[in-house]
């Protein structure tokens, strides 16, 4: 099921090269959920990766020593905080798309008891 959201001209879309207000979004949570599977994975992935790297960045640590030991040391410790807070900011894209979904469709329920009410 999809939803057709009607805009106050707040929205663009590109037609023929031109660009037109667009008068109505639609939404299909089904997608918003796949959307939000998708971000976890590439959460994954970049989890993966990074840690991956941070394996190699420990290995060679052994041979470095004095200033170069500890500049090292602080480089790789800002790149573990960025990794976390990519890590975080792709699962909370997730996280909302994923509450998207689930407001799309109580709305769609909610809706359709509204209507059945009045029957």
């Amino acid at each position: 099921m999809t939803f057709d959201l009607l805009l106050d001209g707040g929205g663009m879309n590109i037609s023929n090269g031109e660009e037109v207000m667009a008068s109505r979004l639609r939404v299909d949570p089904i997608d918003l959920r796949m959307s939000a599977d998708h971000m976890d994975m590439h959460r994954a992935d970049l989890a993966a990766a990074h840690t991956a790297a941070d394996d190699a960045i420990e290995g060679a640590q052994a041979g470095w020593v004095g200033t170069s030991a500890a500049a090292l040391q602080a480089k790789f410790v800002e790149w573990q905080a960025t990794t976390t807070k990519l890590c975080d900011d792709v699962a909370a894209h997730g996280a909302a798309y994923t509450a998207a979904a689930d407001g799309y469709s109580k709305n769609d329920v909610d809706s359709a008891e509204a209507v059945n009410r009045t029957l």
